[in-house]
C-alpha cells in the first residue's frame, strides 16, 4: 500500500505576522490521525529568514488522507485558517505525492 505525503508551504510577508496554529486542531489531528497511525509522520519546518513554513505530513494511503479531507469535524478550523490567511495576507501552496 502506498504512502501519501502532503506537503503544504505556508508564506508571510513579515515576521510580524503568525503562522495559523490552533491548539484544538493539534489535539484532534493527534487524537484521530497521530495516535490511530493514520499519520506515519508530521514535520513543521521555519526557513532561515522564518518567512516560509513547510508542514509535511506522511498519510498511511490515499484512504486516510481522503478520511481527513472529508472529515467535518475539520471544517471549522479549515474556515478559521482561510481566514487569518486572507486577512493576513499569507498565501499557501500544496503539493501532494504518492510513494
Amino acid at each position: 500500500m502506498a504512502t501519501v505525503t502532503s506537503k503544504r508551504t505556508y508564506h508571510r510577508p513579515n515576521t510580524n505576522i503568525s503562522f495559523w496554529f490552533n491548539q484544538e486542531f493539534t489535539d484532534y489531528l493527534q487524537t484521530h490521525y497521530q495516535n490511530t497511525e493514520k499519520i506515519i509522520s508530521f514535520d513543521i519546518v521555519l526557513s532561515e529568514d522564518e518567512l516560509t513554513q513547510v508542514r509535511t505530513i506522511v498519510w498511511k494511503d490515499q484512504a486516510t488522507l481522503d478520511e481527513f479531507n472529508a472529515d467535518q469535524n475539520l471544517f471549522d478550523f479549515i474556515n478559521e485558517r482561510e481566514t487569518h490567511m486572507d486577512t493576513n495576507n499569507l498565501t499557501t501552496d500544496l503539493e501532494i505525492t504518492t510513494v
